[in-house]
């Protein structure tokens, strides 16, 4: 019984992970420098002075740069 529970537990982390990669929001990817559907923030810049930035990533970028969204990171 439990192998069936660790299994089941695993397709749910796999497609919640699915899930998070294709996600997002229309917008300029800052890596490979282009407009996707599928950004998310990885990345903010917070400054002193003056307002800060930040770079958005889309989802094949995530990947190939094994980015995570500020959102999924503890």
């Amino acid at each position: 019984m439990r192998g069936i529970t660790v299994t089941v537990e695993a397709q749910r982390m796999q497609s919640s992970s699915e899930d998070n990669n294709t996600s997002g929001s229309y917008g300029w990817c800052s890596w490979h420098r282009a407009f996707s559907n599928t950004v998310r923030l990885v990345v903010a810049i917070e400054q002193g002075s003056g307002p800060g930035h930040s770079l958005f990533a889309c989802s094949n970028c995530r990947g190939i740069y094994r980015l995570v969204p500020l959102a999924d990171q503890p």
